[in-house]
This record gives structure tokens, sequence and C-alpha cells, in this order.
């Protein structure tokens, strides 16, 4: 065999080696903290004054009000009717606040906003 594929071999046997011995997690927050200077992903920005904007039901929107609340980020909801939905997403889109005429949508003091866009 060619040292190439020997190594290639041995790389993936000291990976499955470490996954199995229960240390792989370990080396991954190492890596982590090396790249990012602190454990898991790329910190995000400190967000001030965050809102939720939807209908006064549940649907799309519950997710993230449980990702929000499950990781104490304080936020304030914007709920509206289906009668006001009409004249809301008219304005909505005027202004850029609902970029694809669609929500849920969460948007910050700054003007950052996320949005539902037309993707299935």
């Amino acid at each position: 065999m060619a040292l190439g594929t020997q190594l290639i071999f041995a790389l993936i046997a000291a990976a499955i080696a470490l996954y199995y011995s229960g240390r792989s997690k370990t080396l991954i927050d190492s890596i982590d903290k090396a790249i990012f200077g602190s454990y898991g992903c790329i910190p995000a920005p400190n967000i001030e004054e965050l809102t939720l904007q939807y209908f006064k039901t549940r649907g799309r929107a519950e997710s993230i009000r449980m990702i929000l609340q499950d990781n104490n980020i304080p936020y304030s909801e914007v709920n509206f009717s289906g009668d006001e939905w009409m004249e809301i997403k008219k304005i909505g889109i005027e202004t850029g606040t609902f970029t694809f005429g669609q929500v849920p949508a969460i948007t910050t003091k700054s003007g950052f906003s996320l949005v539902q866009s037309m993707g299935m």
C-alpha cells in the first residue's frame, strides 16, 4: 500500500478509537475553545430589545418562543389577528420588516431582522 493510503486508514482508525473511547467531546470542546475562545458556537452579539412578531396563535412562532425562553433571552411579542394582517403586511413590506410578506419575524432595536421566507 502507498504511504498516503496507510495514513488515511490510520487517521480513520484513530477517529473511531477516539469516538468509542468517549473522549471525542473533550477533543471537540478543546478545538472550539482554541478557535473561538470559548466552548460552543461563535458567540452571538448582545441582543437588546428583541421583538417577535406573529399572529395571536402559537403556530410557527412557538418553537422560536421555546428557544428564546429556554436560553433566557428576553424578548417582547407583537401579536396581531388575521383581520389586521393585510394592513400590517402592507406596512411591513413597505418598511422592510416583513421582507417576504410572511411571519414570524424577529427584529432588534438596531434594525436587524430575521423573517420567514417563501421557502418550504
